[in-house]
């Protein structure tokens, strides 16, 4: 059994809030227990294990304890200072959109200049950083990409998550497949997970895709590549999908969803 203590509501607050709720479900099934909305205050040695005493009088104890504070780019020990380089408040090296430094011949990419801190991010990163210090034509690096994390299940996304969408006032609808609809999960074992499609209401624009379940990380290219072209929903309702696979879950999702602005009409 697993005790996760965090001072935010949820595990991974980035995500869409319904995706993050399916998570924890799906970890609380596998005795992975949640505790939101707390604080820990010290934490005591004792020799069946620890105890870890929170906020609010709340009181933990397990046999072992992994506290994790988060990451810091490992910069010490390059010089940098060196060559008048310094690091920012996080700690992260200060680079323009080309990926240079303070000093034009000097680039840093991936997890030392912060966020996303992706491995596929940080490939493309140096990819694009390496042209331009070799004269080669290049661009700027993309600001929409997808997000994998490779929890159990797995969970991707790309573009807006419903919150996002409420917080700006868009006229939206949401298209749901849960795996248990879909012929091929039936078949793997009946996995949970599930397909969000965010859309305009009106234009029917695709805004936001998220993945939670088996095949997660890889069945959202399908939707990064679609949103790319600005597709709307009923494109994956004209399209045919193999069956049986996971990927059908975008065009069960999008009748879901269409038929919501259809029968609203």
């Amino acid at each position: 059994e697993v005790t996760v203590v965090d001072k935010r509501e949820q595990l991974l607050s980035l995500l869409d809030k319904e995706i993050g709720l399916h998570l924890q479900k799906a970890l609380s099934e596998i005795d992975l227990k949640m505790v939101g909305n707390t604080e820990f205050q010290r934490i005591e040695k004792t020799e069946e294990g620890v105890t870890l005493y929170c906020k609010g009088d709340k009181v933990l104890k397990a046999e072992m304890l992994l506290y994790a504070l988060g990451r810091m780019a490992s910069v010490d020990g390059l010089g940098m200072e060196k060559v008048g380089i310094a690091v920012d408040g996080k700690g992260h090296i200060p680079v323009n959109p080309l990926f240079q430094t303070i000093v034009p011949n000097i680039y840093a990419v991936g997890d030392v200049i912060g966020g996303p801190t992706l491995a596929a991010t940080s490939f493309e990163q140096g990819r694009l950083a390496a042209r331009h210090a070799f004269g080669a034509q290049t661009h700027y690096f993309s600001s929409f990409y997808p997000i994998g994390i490779y929890t159990i299940p797995e969970i991707s996304s790309c573009g807006y998550t419903e919150e996002q969408l409420e917080e700006l006032g868009f006229h939206y609808e949401v298209g749901r497949a849960y795996y248990y609809e879909i012929a091929r999960n039936q078949i793997v074992g009946n996995d949970p997970g599930m397909f969000k499609i965010l859309f305009h209401r009106e234009t029917l624009e695709i805004l936001g895709i998220h993945i939670i379940g088996r095949g997660a990380t890889e069945n959202i290219h399908i939707g990064q590549v679609a949103m790319t072209f600005n597709a709307r929903i009923d494109y994956f309702i004209d399209q045919v999908f193999n069956y049986p696979t996971y990927a059908e879950g975008y065009r069960i999702a999008a009748l879901n969803g269409f038929n919501k602005v259809k029968h609203r009409k």
